[in-house]
């Protein structure tokens, strides 16, 4: 069957941006002559075998003009919106697709926000291999207690719909078949149900411009994460829609998949319907004037990748976990994690700038390891490490600046003093530190590292030693300090976060923190408040 396009415009445009392997055979428009692949609306009457898609921002007129043909919707015409459903393949699911009743797998995040986006659906069990009772579930008329199974206790498996709300799904996944359960059949996980290919196409398409210049992130950076799952932009300005999974797919597959080019058409009709705005700083001032329309090419490797898959560390810090994550502490995590080593591994030569870590350290992670190594004699070019620095000491030193062109170190420390190290970076060393941090010193000194910032997390416990930070990393050479405000990534419970945190559960800022703010130290260049 011949497929033909009823418009040419930026409705056409936008279409065939995301549904780039449609193969269409010619266009119809409203003109009276042939141009290019181009026809008249009647040219059409003289083929068979058709199917018409209208791409017309005005479709009860363009739908008119066909039916007065004697042509007919759903017969020999169908409108572009919907064949959005054809996006979701087999893989991705409507919320009709799934039960009204369900079991749910898994307590935290994701089961939340499961509850939240499918508030319609009843929950009638939790399951839950670390906890076992009852869990309050906002119910349609009022809070309802609802029993959470431990999987070792449940028998009759297939007796309900399950989704699989965790974050690491995949053992998940092949418990419940090795019980006989079929995907789509008898579970689903919840990232086949939420922001799905059809769902997104349809919002990108229908929302409307705005005056902001275009940002070429989602075009030229990759963000992958615990699990293998790769973003366009860092997660939480991005409303947390992944592109892809390094479990499922292949990098190149996941670069150029269809949410990729949905949420690059976004930004293509500058209507950014997936972005944060309140969050980014892009967002921080509108332009004046016409928008123009701005097609960037997407290119075979992203310019900058992010890399943060493997959150094994050496420290247990309190603004980031409350217990160590050690290599191989969790076997599911690791085995991950070495699944995206070894898809990474022909990439990472490919991409001009690589960042590696904020989750776990780039020099403890035997994954990571493996990737920012550079065994060839030919230096890469651009590497960025967040670390903690306790084994940034003279083999690793020399090894990353003899592997690449240029190499950045962004250190987190977090403590002026010995004492307070020794609470907020809990398994560390504040003599290796101080050594470590020397020989970063006489490395920027000699231009072999281009960039050198450290870090600091501004918490109850630290906040007394800020104006000593800033001056410990002046006689350390660094270009920049960063402070930046404690974050609940959901470890604490509401009070306990008040009493660590230097603001209150409005956001507004305590007096003993603005004091010390008062500082002149911290209006010098290199210091950078950011978020305080």
């Amino acid at each position: 069957m011949k497929n033909i396009i009823y418009g040419i415009g930026t409705y056409q445009k936008d279409f065939q941006y995301v549904f780039r392997e449609l193969l269409v055979d010619y266009y119809i428009d409203d003109m009276e002559m042939k141009e290019d692949n181009v026809f008249p609306l009647e040219y059409v009457l003289e083929d068979s075998d058709y199917r018409i898609i209208v791409c017309k921002e005005d479709i009860p007129s363009a739908c008119q003009r066909l039916n007065k043909l004697g042509l007919k919707q759903g017969l020999d015409y169908v409108l572009a919106e919907e064949l959005f459903g054809e996006l979701n393949g087999t893989y991705y699911k409507t919320e009709n697709q799934i039960p009204d009743k369900l079991v749910v797998w898994g307590t935290g995040k994701v089961s939340h926000q499961f509850q939240w986006k499918f508030p319609q659906k009843e929950i009638v069990a939790y399951i839950d291999s670390n906890y076992v009772g009852c869990v309050e579930h906002a119910g349609k008329t009022n809070t309802e207690q609802i029993t959470i199974y431990n999987p070792k206790d449940i028998e009759n498996w297939g007796d309900y719909f399950i989704v699989v709300a965790v974050n690491l799904s995949s053992e998940i996944v092949d418990f419940l078949e090795g019980k006989g359960l079929k995907r789509n059949k008898d579970f689903v996980t919840y990232n086949q149900i939420t922001d799905t290919p059809a769902e997104m196409m349809k919002m990108v398409m229908e929302a409307p411009a705005k005056n902001y210049a275009f940002c070429s992130k989602p075009f030229e950076e990759a963000y992958i994460e615990v699990g293998g799952v790769t973003y366009l932009c860092c997660p939480y300005l991005l409303r947390d829609i992944e592109i892809g999974n390094l479990k499922e797919s292949e990098f190149k597959e996941i670069w150029t998949s269809v949410k990729a080019r949905i949420i690059r058409l976004s930004v293509i009709k500058r209507n950014f319907c997936f972005c944060e705005e309140e969050l980014c700083a892009h967002f921080s001032r509108a332009l004046s004037g016409k928008v123009e329309r701005i097609e960037k090419v997407v290119l075979e490797y992203p310019k900058k990748a992010m890399i943060s898959f493997d959150d094994s560390c050496n420290l247990k810090c309190p603004s980031c976990r409350k217990e160590f994550r050690f290599n191989n502490s969790n076997k599911l995590k690791q085995e991950m994690a070495e699944i995206c080593a070894k898809k990474l591994k022909d990439v990472i030569p490919q991409i001009e700038m690589v960042s590696i870590s904020g989750n776990g350290d780039p020099f403890y992670c035997d994954t990571y390891r493996k990737l920012w190594k550079n065994p060839s004699k030919e230096k890469r070019k651009y590497i960025r490490f967040q670390t903690n620095g306790l084994l940034l000491n003279e083999d690793n030193m020399e090894q990353i600046i003899n592997g690449y062109e240029t190499v950045e170190l962004y250190v987190s420390i977090d403590a002026a003093t010995k004492e307070t190290y020794e609470k907020v970076r809990c398994g560390g060393s504040f003599e290796v530190l101080q050594r470590n941090m020397q020989l970063a010193a006489e490395m920027r000194k000699k231009n072999k590292i281009k960039d050198f910032a450290i870090s600091f997390v501004v918490q109850r416990a630290n906040y007394r030693e800020m104006v000593d930070f800033v001056k410990m990393c002046f006689g350390f050479g660094v270009d920049h300090i960063e402070f930046w405000r404690l974050v609940d990534w959901g470890l604490y419970d509401s009070k306990e976060f008040e009493r660590m945190s230097l603001y209150d559960n409005a956001g507004k800022i305590k007096p003993e923190l603005a004091e010390i703010l008062k500082d002149p130290i911290f209006q010098d260049e290199r210091v950078n408040l950011n978020n305080l």
